[in-house]
């Protein structure tokens, strides 16, 4: 059963590093290793390496600051999601509002846990982060973008290569 969970001290890091590794390393889901770099190198490579890098991303996550999600089909993690607060914000977005970001790898995608996983998100923006967020979504990623805007998300600005949205409660 698809499922989102927050990403807490009950989730097993070292079967999560083995699951995301596994997956992040795939050529079917290098579209995530363009869009997030930082993450696929921090989740990909030496298993304990991978644990000890989720350790720190756990200890990062505090309710208004930072949270972070993990995505699940059955008991096989599949995706990572976040809150945070960005260190680059785009033309129109507030320095107050959180981004959320997140990925599911293939061959997991198109099968609701993106929807869940925003889902999620945005309950806790709205209950730990004042209502408002902002998220880029690639111009030639369709569902992604369909996505965001079905979950209420409005159209700010464009880059060359991302749209950015806002969310307001």
């Amino acid at each position: 059963m698809n499922h989102i969970e927050t990403f807490d001290d009950h989730i097993d890091l070292r079967v999560l590093a083995h699951d995301l590794s596994a997956l992040l390393i795939k050529p079917e889901n290098s579209d995530i290793a363009e869009e997030f770099p930082g993450s696929v190198s921090r989740y990909t490579g030496d298993i304990e390496t991978v644990r000890s890098n989720l350790a720190e991303a756990l200890a990062d996550c505090k309710p208004g600051i930072r949270q972070q999600f993990i995505a699940f089909s059955g008991t096989q993690s599949v995706g990572m999601s976040v809150i945070r607060f960005a260190d680059s914000i785009p033309r129109g977005i507030q320095d107050t509002w959180p981004n959320v970001s997140g990925f599911i790898c293939h061959p997991f995608r198109s099968q609701g846990l993106g929807g869940l996983s925003l889902a999620a998100r945005l309950a806790v923006v709205r209950d730990q982060f004042g209502g408002d967020a902002w998220t880029q979504v690639k111009k030639t990623n369709v569902p992604s973008n369909r996505m965001v805007s079905h979950a209420g998300f409005v159209k700010t600005s464009e880059t060359d290569t991302h749209i950015i949205y806002a969310y307001h409660a």
